[in-house]
């Protein structure tokens, strides 16, 4: 199994399907069992389950630090967001404070987005999008204008496309135009 990062991209993606299906759509079924019982969210934990994903789209794998260190071994970035059985409107979360935290944040190899949601048949939806820091202009320049207008939260938010075939992330100061990678709909 491990050789399957070294395999072309076309032959990776043809096992997203099963990943999702084994660490996210059986766990999420399975806790809206439990949801009845203990009134809890039956929200999976989407951010490590899309950092494999990124793997299977990359080729890269992942350094197994649990949050802490780099997503992928190159040093890219996965921003993974879900509204199944989410109770507020999800954004992937940047932190970014200084003039070096911006620098730092578009030398990246990557950032890879990832939205989990239903689309407008009410199918459940998995969406990937990947970000080349260093050619895609116009999100190094939302970056760039989010931090020069001085926000105070040090956070910086992109709202993803939630619920539309659109590949635009939102933000106060600007969109982003995404360029999608990868999309699942299980029906």
């Amino acid at each position: 199994m491990k050789d399957i990062l070294q395999k072309p991209k076309r032959e990776r993606k043809k096992y997203i399907p099963i990943l999702f299906q084994d660490l996210f759509l059986d766990v999420w079924e399975d806790l809206q069992g439990w949801k009845n019982i203990t009134g809890q969210t039956a929200q999976p934990d989407s951010g490590y389950i899309g950092q494999h994903i990124a793997s299977l789209i990359t080729g890269i794998e992942g350094e197994g630090y649990k949050g802490k260190g780099n997503d992928l071994s190159d040093g890219s970035e996965v921003k993974t967001a879900s509204t199944l059985s989410s109770t507020d409107r999800p954004r992937w979360n940047h932190r970014i404070v200084s003039d070096q935290d911006v620098e730092d944040w578009l030398d990246q190899p990557n950032i890879i987005y990832i939205l989990i949601d239903k689309n407008t048949n009410d199918n459940i939806r998995l969406r990937v999008w990947v970000v080349d820091t260093a050619s895609d202009d116009q999100y190094s320049q939302v970056v760039r204008d989010w931090h020069d207008e001085g926000y105070s939260s040090n956070n910086f938010q992109l709202h993803p496309p939630i619920g539309s075939p659109s590949d635009t992330a939102r933000n106060d100061v600007g969109n982003v135009d995404l360029d999608r990678e990868y999309e699942l709909v299980i029906s």
